[in-house]
């Protein structure tokens, strides 16, 4: 393992990561074939190796979620190598929990102070009245080209409206 040049700063659901290492040229091997990686070290994470987009277009890889296979063509052979992951039918239930920011270190907080209270509330209360909006299914998006005007109209209808 070796440093990098500097941290990085990773945000993902539970609390936010930084990291200052890196595995250089790991070897990996996926069916007949071997690449090099730069793993960065992520601390306290139950991922085992996680390649980036970036590497996958390096390497050619296709990725279809549809039918869960990653698909590998050889940069030696040209042959494709097709991995299928497994369909994970139960899921472990999770809890992610995070340590509080201390919410003078938050810069809008700091920037408005009259804004935010010492203290926030929490979740806003249940409410009586719920409100949705049903829609019929099918039902798409309406479309509406704006209204345009000459610009001698437009200011026409602006001094009338003045008026």
């Amino acid at each position: 393992m070796s440093k990098l040049k500097e941290n990085y700063h990773i945000t993902a659901p539970g609390s936010p990561i930084e990291t200052s290492l890196v595995v250089r040229r790991l070897k990996l091997d996926i069916g007949t074939e071997s690449y090099t990686i730069n793993p960065v070290v992520l601390p306290h994470q139950w991922i085992d190796v996680t390649l980036g987009m970036n590497w996958m277009t390096e390497n050619n890889m296709v990725l279809d979620i549809s039918s869960r296979t990653v698909q590998i063509r050889s940069s030696v052979t040209g042959k494709i190598l097709r991995v299928h992951m497994p369909n994970q039918k139960h899921i472990e239930p999770t809890v992610n929990a995070s340590e509080l920011t201390d919410i003078k270190k938050i810069a809008v907080v700091c920037e408005f102070p009259d804004v935010f209270p010492k203290e926030l509330p929490g979740l806003p209360l249940d409410r009586d009245a719920e409100f949705r909006i049903k829609l019929v299914p099918g039902t798409t998006s309406i479309s509406k080209r704006p209204y345009r005007m000459a610009p001698d109209e437009l200011k026409e209808l602006k001094t009338q409206l003045q008026e």
